[in-house]
């Protein structure tokens, strides 16, 4: 059930009949797509992206930007990937 008077500035009706809704986005630096940033537009590879890195912080126990460094930059290198998965692994 929708409740409608939680949508900003109007109804459901002005929503439907907009071609293209503009959002105000807020995300953690890291988790967007680097091609957000080139178009400002977020596509279904948007999502896959976002899904990758929340996967890789799982893996590795790390945020994308964790203590000045840039994670992601770091492990596109798949030496790098294993050696820090390798480095978080017990024993």
């Amino acid at each position: 059930m929708l409740v409608y008077e939680f949508m900003p500035h109007g109804s459901l009706q002005d929503l439907l009949n907009v071609e293209q809704l503009t959002y105000t986005l807020s995300s953690t630096q890291g988790y967007l797509d680097p091609e957000y940033f080139l178009t400002r537009m977020l596509i279904e590879k948007s999502n896959v992206y976002n899904l990758g890195i929340v996967f890789l912080e799982l893996l590795i126990g790390m945020q994308p930007i964790s203590h000045g460094r840039n994670i992601v930059r770091e492990v596109t290198d798949l030496n790098s990937f294993s050696q820090i998965l390798y480095s978080k692994l017990p024993g």
